[in-house]
C-alpha cells in the first residue's frame, strides 16, 4: 500500500502561509494532470499538541516530498475532522467516506 504524507504547520497562525504555499504548488501540478488523478491534501488540527498537520495523499508523492512533507499512514478519521484543502470536488468523501457523512 502506497504511503501518504504528513507536514506539521504549527498553530493556526504559523499555518497560514506555508498552507497557501501547498496551495499555490498543487495548482502548479494540477496544470498537466486530468480529473481522476487522486491528488489531494486534507488538513487536521490537533488541538493537543496546537499543530495544524497537512496529509498529502499517496497520488501527491511529488508535491509531498518537494514541501518536506514525511510518510506516515492513512489519517484516522476520528473524532478530529479532515478537511479537504485543495484536491478535486468529493475526495473527502471518497477517501474518507464515513467523515463525509457528517
Amino acid at each position: 500500500m502506497a504511503s501518504w504524507y504528513r507536514l506539521d504547520l504549527g498553530n493556526g497562525q504559523d499555518a497560514y502561509g506555508p498552507t497557501q504555499r501547498v496551495m499555490q504548488a498543487f495548482m502548479a501540478t494540477m496544470i498537466g494532470v486530468g480529473p481522476g488523478s487522486g491528488r489531494a491534501v486534507f488538513s487536521r488540527y490537533d488541538l493537543q499538541a496546537d499543530n495544524v498537520e497537512l496529509f498529502f495523499t499517496p497520488e501527491a508523492i511529488d508535491l509531498a516530498k518537494s514541501m518536506g512533507a514525511v510518510a506516515c499512514e492513512k489519517p484516522a478519521p476520528t473524532r478530529d475532522r479532515l478537511g479537504l484543502v485543495v484536491g478535486e470536488d468529493g475526495e473527502l468523501g471518497r477517501r474518507f467516506p464515513a467523515q463525509a457523512r457528517y
